[in-house]
């Protein structure tokens, strides 16, 4: 057999760099200041209708353990890895992000869900899959592709899967594109779908 054109030889070693490029990045957590704030458009599909709406997320408080959000008159806590605190305990609190963020990361967690009067567990998992440019409205930013997923069954009468892709983008702090798509059967009503899909609109940093 003979050797393999030089070209081809380059094209490998090219590849091979790329690829240990980008297992190397690494994102550490970001840093939030006061005024910090991020406009983004949602659209949302259930399959009988589509909504679209704007909404604007700014930092209003920043502590030692994460930082104080506000969505129109609503504000709400994130630990210093952007995670929701919800108010009702650790238990209840996604870890939807974790840093140091780098390709090939993985984790998994259980969160308490409120399910009428019930409290269902739901099994999360994450995976950083790829680190890339992405365009949105706001700009074309360096990503970290992160796929995830939401599984939930309460009993045998209700259960809710969710699968979830975002890129989180260091040069703004925070996740650039988000897409959900989400499908729920229930023993007592129609199954049903919902696809959602947000895009940041505009980045402002007081840093």
């Amino acid at each position: 057999m003979g050797k393999p054109p030089r070209h081809a030889l380059w094209i490998g070693i090219l590849g091979s760099l790329v690829a240990a490029t980008a297992l190397a990045q690494s994102a550490d957590r970001p840093v939030l200041h006061a005024g910090d704030s991020w406009t983004y458009r949602q659209t949302s599909d259930s399959g009988k209708e589509a909504k679209e709406t704007t909404w604007v997320r700014k930092v209003v408080g920043v502590g030692a353990d994460g930082a104080e959000m506000q969505i129109g008159e609503r504000t709400f806590k994130v630990d210093s890895s952007l995670n929701i605190v919800d108010a009702k305990g650790a238990n209840w609190s996604r870890q939807q992000y974790r840093f140091p963020m780098q390709v090939g990361t993985e984790w998994s967690f259980v969160n308490k869900v409120q399910i009428q009067v019930n409290e269902v567990d739901q099994r999360n998992s994450y995976k950083v899959v790829a680190y890339e440019p992405l365009t949105v409205p706001a700009g074309t930013f360096d990503c970290y592709r992160v796929e995830g997923k939401l599984d939930l069954t309460f009993k045998q009468s209700f259960s809710r899967q969710t699968k979830e892709t975002y890129w989180y983008c260091p040069k703004v702090a925070s996740f650039a594109k988000m897409v959900r798509d989400t499908q729920v059967t229930a023993r007592d009503s129609p199954s049903s779908r919902e696809k959602t899909e947000i895009v940041l609109m505009k980045y402002q940093g007081k840093g």
